[in-house]
C-alpha cells in the first residue's frame, strides 16, 4: 500500500509543479506581462450605424434596405479595403495567367522534342 500512496504523492507534486509552472506561462507571454482587465483603459464609445427606426430598416420597398446604416466613413473604409484586395487578386490573376501560357509553351516545346525524337527512331 505504501508504493501506491509515494506514487499518488509523486502524482500530485507533478501536477502541482505543472499547474504552477503553465499560471506563470499563462500571465506571461513572450517575456511580457499582460495586465488583468482592471487595468486596461476603458475603450471610448463609437458610432458603428446610423441609428434609425427597425420598420424603416426593414421597408422591402428600397433597393438597400441596409446601406442607410452604414456609416460614410465605414463605407470609404471598406472601399479602400475592398479596392486593395481586388487589386491583390487581379495581379495574383494576372501571375497566374503568365505562368499557365509560360506552361503551354513548354509543354508545346517538349511535345515537339518529343515529335522529333520519335521522328528520328523512325
Amino acid at each position: 500500500m505504501a508504493p501506491i500512496m509515494d506514487d499518488v504523492v509523486k502524482l500530485e507534486l507533478n501536477i502541482n509543479d505543472n499547474l504552477e509552472r503553465i499560471i506563470k506561462e499563462n500571465v506571461r507571454v513572450y517575456l511580457m506581462q499582460i495586465l488583468s482587465a482592471d487595468f486596461l483603459p476603458h475603450v471610448a464609445k463609437a458610432t458603428l450605424a446610423n441609428s434609425t427606426l427597425v420598420f424603416e430598416v426593414f421597408d422591402a420597398n428600397h433597393e438597400k434596405m441596409f446601406a442607410r446604416l452604414v456609416l460614410n466613413l465605414s463605407t470609404k473604409a471598406l472601399s479602400k479595403y475592398t479596392e486593395m484586395v481586388d487589386n491583390i487578386v487581379q495581379m495574383q490573376a494576372e501571375k497566374l495567367q503568365t505562368k499557365i501560357e509560360m506552361t503551354r509553351v513548354k509543354l508545346r516545346e517538349m511535345d515537339l522534342l518529343g515529335f522529333f525524337v520519335l521522328l528520328k527512331e523512325m
